[in-house]
């Protein structure tokens, strides 16, 4: 499914296409680019860190990021206002008013990823809310050649977001499945529950993207003026030990 024909450069867009709420942006270009012309230099980086033994990925480059990376790449502020706005969404189907809404990220990577290396299926744990960010697409599509297979849709590199059993082709009941073609510039955020997949690709050129982690927490006063969490993390404030405030690229310490 694509999602640009829809969206404005710089534009957040909030929807429920099936089971949970997702929020799609289109990066400004001059976000892309920083964010593309940062994650070459750590993956050239003698001193880059692998995140690959934390996470489901069969991807041999997975190195982590920081927050420095965000704001060298000046893409810090328009991430942390989609991740506010998606918020901001969500609360208001639930008639939170009030009420003080904070986020912030946890944890970051790049994912640099090549032929027939995948994403089994699975979730983000520690966290409310996840986000995939596509900097670059190779050609993924109409390279097996399966005659069999022809008419077929061609799944090769695609993100699958999976809900539910609830999902029977035409059936108008409910749509428990949900299946992302990458573009180059596209950021979705959903739950971090929610149960996800990359299929392997063939061919030449690396599939680029960046992933990460956040929390929100939504707080109002009771009748005695103590504040109470309604909603989200019951941290406070960000953990003392947060890999995207306190990973340095020289050090294994986090």
């Amino acid at each position: 499914m694509s999602f640009f024909k829809n969206l404005k450069e710089g534009q957040v867009s909030i929807s429920q296409p099936f089971g949970p709420s997702l929020a799609m942006a289109k990066l400004p270009k001059d976000v892309l680019s920083g964010l593309k012309e940062v994650t070459s230099e750590i993956l050239t980086s003698p001193d880059r860190n692998s995140y690959g033994s934390k996470l489901a990925g069969v991807i041999n480059e997975e190195p982590m990021m920081n927050e420095n990376d965000f704001i060298q790449a000046g893409a810090n502020k328009f991430i942390e206002q989609c991740i506010y706005a998606y918020i901001i969404e969500a609360s208001k189907k639930f008639g939170y008013k009030d009420c003080s809404i904070s986020t912030f990220i946890r944890e970051a990577w790049l994912v640099s990823q090549f032929a027939n290396e995948y994403n089994p299926i699975h979730n983000h744990l520690g966290c409310e809310i996840s986000s995939v960010i596509y900097l670059n697409v190779p050609k993924m599509k109409g390279l097996r050649n399966l005659k069999t297979k022809a008419g077929k849709v061609d799944n090769d590199g695609d993100l699958n977001f999976i809900y539910s059993s609830g999902d029977r082709g035409t059936d108008i009941l409910e749509n428990g499945k949900m299946r992302i073609v990458p573009e180059e510039g596209l950021m979705i955020v959903f739950p971090s529950f929610l149960y996800h997949a990359v299929y392997p690709f063939i061919g030449d050129g690396e599939r680029r993207s960046i992933a990460f982690n956040a929390s929100y927490r939504i707080v109002k006063k009771d009748i005695n003026g103590k504040i109470q969490v309604v909603s989200g993390s019951e941290e406070g404030v960000q953990p003392r030990i947060n890999p995207y405030k306190n990973y340095k690229r020289n050090s294994n310490n986090i």
